[in-house]
Parts: C-alpha cells; structure tokens; sequence
C-alpha cells in the first residue's frame, strides 16, 4: 500500500500542481503523448473504449499500440468521467499502480523484509538514474546541479527528462509486464513444478502481447540464462515455447498489420530502416561496465539473479544491435530494459551485501533512512519540476488553455465528427481529442494507413493551407529535419533527397489543390488569428469562428461536392 500511495503520488502530481478551471484533468508532457497516444486514446475514448484503432481514418484501420498498454488508462477516464483530455490522467493513474506493483513483487522474489523491498521499490520510483543506469550518484548531481541553475539547466531544455520511469506509454504503462515475466522466471527456476513453468511461459507470452521491445529483450536474455546456467536449461527451454506459442497470435496480428499496411509505412515511423553501423549511440562505460560486473558477479555468486542481470545484458545487446545488423529499430527503446533492470540488480546486490552489516549495526538503518528519505525529496521535487519548469509542455498545456478558453469556454457549435482538420497543429491536435475530429497531420505519420508520399502530400498541402510559399515550406522542412533525432536521417544524402522530393511534391500540390482537397477530405481549416488570410479562401470556404487564438474556416457544402 505504502508502494502503491507513492507510486500514485509521483505519476501523478503534475496533474495537480496547477490545475486550471474547466480545463478537465489532463497534463500532457511531450509532443509524442499528444500527437501519437492521445489521438488514438481520444478516438478510443469516443467511439470504441474497449479496442484501438487507426486515428486517421473516421473508424477502423489497426492501431501500432497494444491495446494491453493504453485500454485500462481509457477505462479509467470512461468510467469517471474525466473527458477526452483526461485520458492521460487515466494513464497516469493505471502507471501509478502498476509501476509499483511490478517493482515490489519482483524485489520481494530476493529481499527478505517486506518494508527493505517497499524501500527499495521507492527509490527506483524516484531515481534520476534508473532509465541511465547510473542510481544514486546521478540522481543528487542532477539534482544540485538544477538546483543551481535557476531554471537554466538543459534538462529544462525539452520534454520531461528528470524522471524517465514514468514517461507515458514506455516505461510507465508497460514495464509491469517484463517485471512479472522475469518474477514468474524466478520462481519458475527456484521451484520448476509444471505449473510454475506454464505460468512463467504464460509471462513471457504476455510480454508479445504487450510491447515489441520487451519481448525482444526477453528472449535474449533467456538464450543467454540458457547458455550460462546449465541446471536450469529445462525452465528456460520450456518458458520460451510456451511462452512463444501464446504470444502467437499477437505476432500473426503483427504480421498482418505489415502486409496490409501501404509500402513504406514503417520507414515513417524510423523503423527497419537501412542505418550506418557507427552511427548516434553513445557508449557510456559506467553503465556497461557495471552491467558486465553484475552478470558476472551473479553467474559467480548468486545464480538465482542471473534472470536479473542477463536481462540487463540482453537490453545492452539490443540497443546496440544495428552495429550488427545496419538497421535502425529506434533502437534507444531497449534503454527501458536496459535501465531499469540494471537498477534492480544493483539495489539486490546492494541489499544483499549490506544486509549482514546492518543487523549488527542498526544506526546503519536510520542512516539508510534519512539517505532515502533526502532521495525521495528531491525525486519528488524532480517531478514537480517536470510539471513546472520544462518547455516543451508548457508550451503544449498553454495552447490546451487557448483552445479552451475559444473552443469550450465560449460555446461554439462542436465541429461535425470524424471529419478533417488542417492548418495549425496547436488547433487541430485538439480538435482531433477534444471534438473527435481528424487531422490531416499529427497522428497520420504512425497510421498503417499513409505511406510515405501520402504524408510527404499530406506535408505539402497543409503548408499551402496555412498560406507558405514553396520556399518557405522548403524553409520548414529543413528545420524539421534538422531536428529530427531519428537514425535514418543520418544516413548520406537523405537530407538533399528529402528537401527536393518536397520541393516537387508542394508544387504538384499547389497547382492541383481542389483534388488535394477531395482526396485527404479536408473540411476545416485553422488559421492562427493574427495571420492575414490567404486568398484561397475567398470562394468556396466559410468563416465560423473568428476566435481569439484562431480563425477557423470551413469548406460551404457546394464545395465539399465539386
């Protein structure tokens, strides 16, 4: 309970820090959580709460999100009532629960005491490190460090990065799954009865059905325990073909999914995509370091850890899988493996050499105490920055106050559903949660249903509609894929192709609009308010709203039929 009350309070404080009236319940942390999760868990949250779907299309389609990671968060807000927005409180809520519970029924498989294994469960929950591997050490350095910047400090600069643990959907709605799946391994090879071999096979397929990376990491890791750890070959042998043929299903459904998808779709996304082998990740040495040092100590020491720390490695190897193999899977997703089980076998080891001396020693305990109730403060403290201080939602939960204050506060006639939106982001991402619209951008890059040149038109139309010229699009493209993080864009002469492929896809697009028009179905258009309106709206469009913020246009009916 005490595990669950602070796992509650930590995902969700950022929620209460400054809540705004008539605002609903909802704080949205990155550009990702808004443009991909929220607008598939708003279209759920509309029209089918119980299964995901693509959120471009009006109804249907597949969703690239395991329904065993977002659906419970969209129960929650159905079932009070928290609106469309409040969608990621209900996230945030379910990460609460669930985070905890996977830490500290996992701890309790190697640590005695129950309050040891809820305090260690604490710490994970508020170290800095976790997802870095580095605990403690790192967690105070970064904390004294912000302290003394003033609001200055890099970590401000983005996203929330104080607290990678609870980013939503990875780890925060997801890593309970490999937690249970590595405590039923435990317990399978402690105790290797049939029935804890069926329940660790049954964990491992839960994990396919849950999230890529996970189950990926998962069966190296049990190569590798099948490799180093003769004994108990039988248990991993078993957990893996069981565990595969339950996650069967999942991974025909993935299978399809491909197949019918349109060509390219997956390269949208950065996924599978062609990349230099020496290419973006760093190599930090203390984090591989002290993986190596664990996996051995574990294999020398404590075999019965082995499942934790060739986990650990196994998250290590796929991270760097591409120098290997030359393709790019976004591959810093198996830093959620990587990190957190690191920090797990650190605090077992921890806890398993300092235990002896502080039954003898007990002012070594309210020693212990008072350092952990310090790292606490300051996680806490880390998550109220996140909240606060880091530019990237604030920026994103003041244009959610600016849609509010004209899209809700004043009353208009709601937009008609599951029609198109264009123009500015900041309008039409909201559109698309709060009014169960569609937007001719945000989600579309991650929908089954866009291949690369839809979305490259998709690009290009949405430009002219918010009245760019061909060099100022361009201008925009440039920028965007400067800043665009993924491997792919590393790759030698991407960028020279890419601008000059959206160079020519504008020009067709500004010479044939009205079919543009037609094709992606676009029925409103939104303008920032103070921008001078653009002479393609002089015949055939309609003002509906001329709003603080924005100026929202609509196509008149005689229009929409030519």
């Amino acid at each position: 309970m005490a595990c669950l009350l602070f796992g509650l309070l930590m995902a969700t404080l950022p929620h209460w820090i400054r809540p705004q009236p008539g605002q609903g319940a909802g704080w949205i942390a990155s550009g990702d959580e808004l443009g991909c999760y929220l607008s598939v868990g708003a279209q759920a949250y509309h029209n089918h709460p119980w299964r995901l779907t693509d959120p471009v299309l009006a109804d249907g389609g597949d969703s690239i999100y395991p329904a065993l990671q977002l659906v419970p968060g969209i129960w929650i807000a159905k079932i009070f009532g928290l609106g469309p927005m409040g969608v990621t409180l209900g996230w945030r809520i379910w990460a609460g629960l669930m985070l905890p519970t996977g830490f500290y029924l996992l701890l309790r498989r190697f640590v005695a005491l129950p309050w040891a294994a809820a305090a260690l469960t604490a710490l994970l929950l508020a170290d800095h490190g976790l997802i870095e591997k580095r605990l403690v050490d790192r967690h105070f350095i970064a904390f004294f460090r912000t302290l003394a910047s003033d609001g200055t400090a890099p970590l401000f600069g983005s996203w929330p990065q104080f607290l990678h643990q609870w980013r939503i959907i990875t780890p925060g709605l997801s890593l309970v799954f490999l937690c249970a799946h590595v405590g039923l391994l435990v317990r399978a090879r402690r105790t290797p009865s049939r029935s804890a071999i069926v329940l660790s096979g049954l964990g491992f397929g839960l994990l396919i059905w849950s999230y890529f990376y996970y189950w990926t990491a998962a069966s190296v890791a049990l190569a590798i325990c099948w490799l180093v750890d003769p004994p108990a070959r039988k248990t991993y042998l078993h957990t893996g073909w069981i565990g595969g043929l339950v996650g069967l299903p999942a991974l025909v459904l993935t299978a399809w999914t491909k197949h019918t998808a349109v060509p390219g779709w997956l390269q949208n996304l950065d996924m599978f995509v062609p990349v230099p082998r020496l290419s973006e990740h760093t190599f930090p040495p203390v984090a591989i370091g002290m993986t190596l040092a664990f996996f051995v100590w574990c294999w020398w020491r404590r075999r019965d850890l082995l499942p934790l720390a060739a986990m650990a490695a196994a998250g290590m190897l796929c991270t760097y899988h591409h120098f290997l193999t030359g393709i790019g899977i976004q591959d810093g997703h198996w830093n959620y493996v990587w990190g957190p089980f690191s920090g797990i076998t650190a605090v077992v080891v921890a806890a398993d050499l300092a235990g002896p001396h502080m039954s003898r020693r007990p002012w070594l305990v309210g020693m212990a105490l008072v350092a952990l109730a310090a790292h606490l403060g300051t996680g806490i403290m880390f998550r109220v920055w996140e909240g606060t201080g880091c530019r990237e939602p604030l920026a994103l939960n003041a244009n959610w106050r600016r849609f509010v204050e004209q899209r809700i506060v004043q009353a208009p006639a709601p937009l008609e559903p599951n029609t198109v939106v264009a123009g500015d982001r900041g309008f039409a991402d909201f559109a698309l949660i709060q009014e169960n619209t569609r937007a001719l951008l945000g989600a579309a890059f991650l929908s089954p249903s866009v291949d690369a040149s839809a979305l490259d038109e998709r690009t290009a139309l949405n430009d002219h509609l918010l009245g760019l010229s061909a060099s100022e699009s361009q201008a925009k493209f440039a920028r965007d894929l400067a800043a665009e993080p993924g491997l792919w864009a590393q790759v030698p002469g991407v960028r020279a192709r890419s601008l000059a492929r959206g160079l020519a896809i504008y020009r067709s697009v500004a010479a044939h609009v009205p079919g543009a028009l037609r094709r992606y179905g676009v029925r409103y258009v939104a303008l920032p308010a103070a921008t001078p309106t653009p002479r393609y709206l002089a015949e055939g469009w309609k003002r509906l709203q001329a709003g603080p913020h924005w100026q929202l246009w609509e196509r008149v009916p005689s229009a929409l039929t030519k």
